[in-house]
């Protein structure tokens, strides 16, 4: 395939495959890393040429340094070409669906009105356009440079990687190593990526060398001076390059007596050639050079001239004059031509040419003309960060216009440079307070540390106890995030004093900042007990903040141990509206944020109502609307709880995975408790120990006791530990989690099932007494809290500590509690153990049905121990138990449900992938699955299948 490249076998071979594998419909990511001058875009033009050859559709960006703060830059630089070429229809096709918001920042449409929507929303809409190019043909993104690369695009790049293979989607970017001021955290996520392979081209052989030198100053070339050339460049193509060129053009012999003048021009061979071709220019054209590198390649040929001061055709004489220098290369028509620099590090070097005074000013002058020519304000705004601050009005509204713009395109990492940045202007003490408040805001969604340090400054800035107030909302809950609890708390008391005689509603804001964290932390929880009576019994406040004290309220009620009814009530009457729920997507680090209406949907799953997965498949859709990254892994990771809770083993498998993959990549630690603990539990129970192991890697849990939700994580391990036999250590590590769930109050067995977990773990050693004594108390708690869950599981560890008649008939209740329950997976338990007692009582006839339909209800959760345990009793009983396949619409998983109900519906397999947050061939995966369930073969058979007709 194409041209073949130096020294460069193995690298090409990787690309072909890439290309074939793209071709053949599975997904790759290769990323070239090296430092510059290693032929990187070399390896990426022949990857260009292979794809093009295997006729892949090709869309390619390259990464500019002066636009590294455009919001989603290489994004738009890899689609709005595509959309630009298209007709109507075809547009309106690609930007259907889901894909409609990536004309938010690709300019493809116009902008509907509302909230704009969040980064998640944008990542989710330009997948769809991705997905739906991908319809027509492979499509091969190439992107060179991504060392220049804004942070969304980068993230979008991240956000495709495991969605790659079920897209036929090939992605092959450069990069490289040891840049200044390259987003190293983004780019180094990208190379860890499973679906990721790196290339890293090192220098060029003694062979490759040689040929290189030979072919271009003759045969003849003595080794020796070969030798030199290799060493003068250190392999490096580029540089070897220049230094040929160099050569040929002082007419260098090849040979040993020239090897000084080898080292001698080696050492300047790219700044040297370029200052030499530079010299050879009139004033005005290197000038029009001078201007071309401070305008990047957005910038066209009549703008250059303006900012060189030159006329038009005196820039086109010089256009033509670099172009033959082979400084720059330029498409037709020339007078309106892309004007692109030959290589990246030869328009830096040209840059560097130019001293630091005349490059402010440049960049000044540029700023000017963008403002004049009313371009877009991040175009004016990349001019203004290369500048120091002049105090101009014009200048401090075109900054905190482009923060406003990134912000519409959610990209908070832009508009935090832009903040920055308008903050080193000349402010008065009112609108420094602002802007660091603003600041504040907005890194909250790049990184937590940073927003503290503005909001720290802006809340020692603030004259007056409400501003500071507002502003303490915000810092506390951040430093909580952080987990830096003493100054959390610090901040909320202080400011609560200061705002004795102040409006109520703001005084609530801060309570609930509060009564978050005294749901981890028991210092929290000592200061706020005195008012938690108060705002128990005060009647409900349907205000967002009234809501979000009822929603963290009724969280803190579950955790204590309060009547489910009574948690069901306020929980419901919290959540009741739209109005927390939006204002809760506009901020991360506020107590009226998002995590307020997951800690409601928490405590109402707790008690088994049926209204709890409605609700978070509502704040899964609104997420993927407006969201951002965070409030979409606090959807997956409430979600994946509440499908681990029912049984839904595949389900909160898929949502635990997506929510892990999101922290991974940088987001909120905080919340790792949570996610982990359902993706090892749900892991543990479908059998896979080894897996659940290696989701608990690299986790440290010797936190603080104060940091509660740690609890969950510890029951977890503990957990494994039971799967594993390790009955001692299991036991500490169950203690552990109740020690760490009781310091926040917590006594609800429907959180932490600690003492039946203990009380397992002792009867496994023969410690009866203390295991009949710890699981009698969980039932004692399990019957004061009410809900089937709890409940059945602590009748069933009961029933089989306490063994005996009594025990029979504690199982016996147990199956009677859960039959109507959601959690079918603990019913399923239940009934097998149930089967397996009644078998030890001598009586294996009875027994069976406990047994089979306990199998039938473990193989539809995908629990296999339960599944072998079953099976093993019913063979002890003298039955024969069946391996096929459940069937009919009760054999169902809830995916499936849920899928085949919308294709019943008439939904295409695109429209039911968009609305479920899944990719096209997942769906295809549990069509394929629900139609052998069912026993039907085509689309139209869905409705009266799931009615239970005969299709």
């Amino acid at each position: 395939m194409g041209v073949v490249l130096l020294g460069r076998g193995r690298e090409q071979q990787v690309l072909e495959d890439a290309v074939d594998g793209c071709r053949s419909g599975a997904g790759g990511f290769v990323l070239v890393e090296a430092p510059a001058g290693m032929g990187k875009s070399a390896l990426l033009g022949f990857a260009r040429g292979a794809c093009r050859q295997a006729d892949l559709r090709v869309l390619t960006a390259r990464a500019v340094d002066l636009e590294r703060e455009f919001a989603f830059g290489v994004v738009r630089q890899l689609f709005e070409p595509v959309l630009a070429r298209v007709d109507a229809p075809a547009r309106a096709r690609l930007l259907s669906g889901a894909a409609g918001v990536a004309a938010t920042v690709l300019g493809a449409g116009e902008v509907s009105e509302g909230p704009p929507p969040g980064e998640f929303a944008l990542l989710h809409g330009l997948f769809w356009l991705t997905a739906n190019l991908c319809q027509d043909k492979p499509l091969a993104l190439l992107a060179d440079d991504l060392h220049w690369a804004d942070i969304p695009s980068l993230r979008y790049l991240s956000f495709l990687q495991p969605r790659l293979s079920e897209l036929g989607l090939l992605v092959v970017a450069t990069t490289r190593l040891y840049e200044p001021g390259a987003p190293a955290q983004q780019l180094a996520q990208l190379a860890a990526d499973p679906a990721c392979v790196v290339l890293r081209p090192g220098p060029l052989g003694a062979d490759a060398v040689g040929q290189l030198v030979r072919a271009r100053l003759g045969e003849t070339a003595e080794q020796g001076f070969v030798d030199a050339c290799a060493k003068a460049t250190s392999g490096n193509p580029l540089l070897l390059r220049e230094l040929l060129h160099t050569l040929a053009e002082d007419k260098v012999a090849p040979v040993a007596d020239s090897v000084p003048l080898v080292c001698k021009i080696g050492s300047r061979a790219v700044s040297g050639w370029v200052g030499a071709r530079l010299a050879t220019l009139d004033p005005q054209h290197l000038a029009l050079a001078h201007a071309l590198t401070v305008l990047g390649e957005q910038g066209l040929l009549t703008e250059a001239a303006t900012l060189a001061d030159i006329s038009i055709d005196v820039a086109l004489a010089g256009m033509n004059e670099l172009e033959r220098l082979d400084i720059i290369a330029v498409t037709e028509p020339k007078s309106a031509g892309e004007i692109q620099f030959v290589s990246p590090l030869l328009r830096s070097t040209v840059y560097d040419t130019i001293d630091p005074v005349h490059q402010a000013r440049a960049h000044r002058q540029a700023a000017e003309l963008r403002a004049s020519q009313k371009a877009d304000a991040e175009q004016i705004a990349a001019h203004l960060l290369r500048v120091p601050p002049a105090g101009e009005d014009w200048a401090r509204t075109a900054l905190f216009d482009a923060a406003t713009l990134a912000m519409t395109r959610a990209s908070p990492d832009s508009a935090v440079a832009y903040l920055k940045r308008m903050l080193e202007e000349p402010l008065d003490a009112q609108a420094q307070f602002e802007t660091l408040v603003s600041l504040g805001e907005v890194a909250q969604f790049t990184s937590t540390e940073l927003s503290i340090s503005y909001l720290k400054r802006a809340y020692a800035q603030a004259d007056n106890s409400v501003s500071r107030a507002k502003v303490a909302a915000i810092l506390g809950a951040a430093l909580f995030y952080e987990e830096r609890n003493d100054e959390a708390l610090d901040i909320y008391q202080t400011s609560l004093e200061a705002l004795s005689s102040q409006p109520s509603d703001l005084r609530q804001e801060l309570e609930a900042g509060l009564l978050d964290m005294a749901l981890d932390d028991p210092m929290a929880l000592d200061l706020m007990q005195h008012r938690l009576d108060e705002l128990k019994a005060a009647p409900p406040n349907q205000t967002p903040v009234g809501r979000t004290i009822d929603c963290l309220i009724a969280l803190r009620q579950a955790f204590a141990l309060a009547g489910a009814s009574d948690v069901t009530r306020r929980a419901l009457g919290a959540l009741s509206g739209e109005e927390l729920y939006m204002r809760g997507m506009r901020t991360i680090f506020s107590p009226t944020r998002i995590s307020a209406y997951c800690c409601g949907i928490f405590a109402l799953a707790a008690t088994d109502h049926s209204a709890s997965l409605p609700l978070l498949d509502r704040h899964m859709r609104e997420a993927t609307k407006y969201g951002s990254i965070p409030d979409m892994e606090a959807a997956l990771s409430y979600r994946g709880m509440q499908w681990l809770w029912q049984g839904a083993l595949a389900e909160a498998t898929a949502d635990s995975h997506e929510a892990v993959r999101i922290i991974e990549k940088g987001f909120y630690p905080i919340n790792v408790p949570y996610v982990r603990s359902v993706r090892v539990n749900a892991l543990l129970e479908q059998g896979c120990l080894t897996e659940a192991g290696e989701a608990l890697e690299g986790v440290d849990l010797s936190r603080p006791t104060r940091c509660g939700h740690w609890f969950l994580l510890h029951e977890a391990r503990a957990r494994l530990l039971l799967a594993r036999h390790d009955y001692e250590l299991a036991l500490a590590g169950m203690i552990e989690a109740g020690e760490r769930f009781g310091l926040t109050g917590g006594r609800n067995p429907a959180f932490c099932a600690w003492r039946s977990g203990a009380a397992e773990c002792m009867h496994a050693l023969g410690r009866h007494d203390e295991a009949r004594r710890y699981a009698s108390e969980e039932l004692e708690l399990a019957r004061a809290w009410g809900a089937p869950r709890a409940l059945g599981r602590a009748l069933r560890v009961a029933g089989l500590v306490i063994g005996g008649r009594e025990g029979l008939a504690l199982l016996h209740e147990a199956v009677e509690t859960l039959a109507s329950s959601p959690a079918r997976l603990e019913y399923a338990k239940a009934l097998v153990d149930l089967g397996a007692a009644t078998r030890r009582a001598g009586h294996a006839t009875a027994a069976r049905p406990y047994l089979a339909q306990g199998l039938d209800l473990a193989t539809q959760c995908g629990a296999i121990p339960v599944v072998e345990h079953a099976r093993r009793e019913l063979i002890v009983t003298g039955a024969r138990p069946r391996r096929t396949e459940l069937t009919g619409p009760a054999a169902l998983t809830p995916s499936e449900q849920r899928v085949v109900e919308l294709a019943a519906q008439g939904h295409s397999n695109r429209d039911i992938a968009q609305q479920l947050f899944v990719t096209v061939k997942t769906v295809e995966v549990h069509l394929g699955s629900a139609y052998r369930k069912l026993g039907i073969t085509r689309r139209a058979q869905l409705a009266t299948s799931l009615a239970g007709q005969p299709a």
